[in-house]
């Protein structure tokens, strides 16, 4: 575990970089919040040092680390940020994996499956209280507890370790349309007022079980198979790789976007999309 730890302190740094680097000097300056997210490290300081020590982000900002909240952890480090802004703050959201350092030689099948499954990446999002083409409408995160043994991230004497039920695409098409009615229902939706469906690729099966039990159109989750296809299952961070897709296509409308991590927790976040503009670095 402590070789695992030292290679990702090594290799996250670049990444991060790299992710923050559509960021103009003068945006990443005017940075309140940093919220760094990560699933796949166990040290502090973590993902923070290479963005003070190698960009313009204020030592004195506000910080939250968001660990261990697993491929849903992006969406709830937005919710955090969008209260943010309520505040007239600018949040920076970043969120780093380095699944393959988890690597578990092992024939138990949830977590062969999880070898197969996960990938690396980092992706981040500014989100600021001046007005822009991309809008936050509302954020929310729903719990299944009784179900939690269906889905959990911890620390093995070998690395962190995920176990995957079987049993959890089934539980995801019993739970997930009633929490989609009741968000896009407050907020004066139903399913046909969204114009974009963004899920975050668990595997296929995942996006099956929401496709279906959500009755979406076939082609309905298609920038989420693409970003699967082309970068696997990043955990955090796949969910921004697909929000760029879709903002790099000049979409517009109402985009409910979904990820799903341990606890049993759905995180959800309603966006409506003026014009197409990139707000996410990948």
């Amino acid at each position: 575990m402590g070789a695992r730890t030292a290679t990702f302190d090594k290799a996250a740094g670049p990444l991060v970089l790299r992710a923050l680097g559509g960021f103009s000097h003068e945006q990443l300056k005017g940075v309140d919040t940093l919220v760094t997210v990560s699933c796949t490290h166990a040290s502090s300081p973590g993902l923070e040092r290479p963005i003070f020590g190698r960009t313009p982000v204020p030592p004195s900002v506000d910080r939250w680390n968001l660990g261990f909240m697993g491929c849903s952890a992006a969406l709830a480090g937005l919710r955090l940020a969008q209260q943010r802004a309520a505040l007239k703050r600018t949040s920076l959201v970043v969120a780093c994996e380095l699944s393959s350092l988890h690597f578990q030689y092992t024939d138990v099948l949830d977590q062969m499956t999880a070898n197969l499954l996960f990938s690396d990446g980092a992706a981040a999002m500014l989100l600021s209280p001046e007005p822009t083409a991309v809008r936050v409408v509302d954020c929310r995160s729903v719990s299944v507890p009784e179900l939690a043994e269906q889905m959990v991230w911890f620390a093995g004497d070998q690395g962190l370790q995920l176990r995957l039920s079987q049993e959890l695409p089934e539980t995801l098409a019993a739970h997930v349309p009633g929490a989609v009615d009741r968000f896009l229902r407050d907020n004066g939706l139903d399913r046909g007022g969204v114009d974009h469906w963004l899920v975050h690729p668990g595997g296929t099966q995942i996006l099956e079980a929401v496709e279906q039990s959500l009755r979406l159109p076939a082609d309905a989750l298609r920038l989420s198979r693409e970003v699967y296809r082309n970068f696997g299952n990043m955990s955090s961070p796949t969910i921004f790789f697909i929000m760029k897709s879709l903002f790099d296509s000049d979409a517009a409308g109402s985009v409910l976007a979904m990820a799903f991590g341990p606890g049993l927790t759905i995180e959800m976040v309603l966006l409506h999309v003026d014009r197409g503009a990139v707000r996410v670095r990948s």
